[in-house]
């Protein structure tokens, strides 16, 4: 993004923006947390029977 902003001359706003439209970064950020939480949860679990 900071390239970016750079090369078009944009605000950090403007950039952030442009590449979540593009990407769907907020969808994927939830899906990698959720998952994550889960496999974390998991191992918790795993931990506290043995």
């Amino acid at each position: 993004m900071f390239l970016q902003a750079m090369l078009f001359d944009l605000s950090y706003d403007q950039t952030f923006t442009h590449t979540e439209s593009i990407f769907n970064m907020k969808k994927k950020k939830q899906k990698s947390e959720e998952h994550f939480a889960k496999q974390i949860l998991f191992l918790v679990i795993l931990k506290t029977k043995f």
